[in-house]
């Protein structure tokens, strides 16, 4: 059944799902922080051919109709404001699906929803670049994985050809990810590849370690979820991920550079924040992230931490 799904978030990420959702038949309406907006959306293939896409751009001041479906792709940081900024716009019943980087933005909006809202929490390992505000290009395919967070009620899922029954395991799964991949390459100012590579190596090997001891850890408040987890594959993946993506920037790397506010405090930030665990390393990297003008001072610590 085709449904009205309302987008926020204009990044790589939302013009990403704007675009795909158009593609499977649905209404969508793309909010945009300005009045000033594109009239569409320009997606390129890996194989270099353009496709444009047409959603119904919108400011929130300017929307009137309630939403049974909404879709939040915005940086973790803004996800919670963005939220409450069209809770009135909402069903009492709606679906919100929160497609957020790093561990703890979704949980913020569970004691934020309507009575009988459900929230979905999803994660993705596509590539998508932003050329610009009307423009992303396809840099890789990979799997997005979307399941109840929290649900009054039994529902479908509203994206039900992204269904995943054990959704907090995926979100685990990726912070470990975001952890070592994302801190590296934007305090070393590299690729995700390069962080595989002397002299970046063994801090990256020492990083997963520590997520991997971190995990076994019963102290870890999720020690349920990651018990279950192969600790060794995950360790693998983390690796296979930075070596697929080699060519990549990282968001962090990105935004650091831009001088822009990082996910930090939702990626080492969370390691950082857990009392019950020790991980000096995570805690350094995020001290690094959130001292960008000391970056320097912070790669000889990190190269000198053995």
């Amino acid at each position: 059944m085709n449904k009205h799904w309302l987008v926020i978030g204009c990044g790589a990420l939302g013009m990403r799902w704007a675009a795909r959702l158009l593609e499977q038949g649905h209404q969508v309406t793309l909010l945009h922080r300005y009045q000033t907006h594109p009239t569409e959306i320009s997606v390129e293939d890996s194989s270099g051919i353009k496709q444009s896409y047409q959603p119904n751009f919108a400011t929130s001041a300017s929307l009137t109709s309630k939403f049974e479906q909404v879709l939040i792709c915005t940086k973790a940081y803004d996800a919670l404001p963005a939220f409450l900024d069209i809770k009135s716009l909402t069903r009492k019943s709606a679906d919100i699906v929160c497609l957020c980087n790093g561990f703890g933005a979704q949980q913020e909006l569970i004691p934020h929803l309507k009575e009988h809202q459900s929230l979905w929490a999803g994660v993705t390992n596509e590539g998508t670049l932003k050329i610009n505000d009307s423009s992303i290009r396809l840099t890789g395919e990979g799997d997005t994985f979307i399941g109840v967070l929290h649900s009054p009620t039994s529902r479908p899922n509203p994206l039900e050809d992204f269904h995943c029954a054990n959704i907090e395991c995926r979100l685990l799964e990726k912070l470990a990810i975001n952890a070592v991949i994302n801190p590296l390459t934007a305090i070393f100012g590299v690729t995700n590849g390069e962080i595989l590579q002397t002299p970046v190596r063994n801090i990256f090997d020492a990083a997963v370690a520590e997520i991997k001891s971190c995990y076994r850890d019963q102290g870890f408040p999720h020690h349920p979820i990651t018990k279950e987890l192969d600790l060794e594959m995950l360790g693998n993946r983390i690796a296979t991920v930075a070596h697929m993506t080699g060519l990549n920037h990282s968001s962090m790397l990105q935004d650091i550079r831009l001088k822009r506010k990082t996910e930090v405090d939702y990626i080492c930030g969370y390691f950082a924040k857990q009392e019950q665990i020790e991980c000096p390393l995570q805690d350094l990297l995020y001290e690094a992230i959130n001292n960008p003008a000391e970056l320097e001072s912070y790669q000889r610590k990190l190269l000198n931490f053995f």
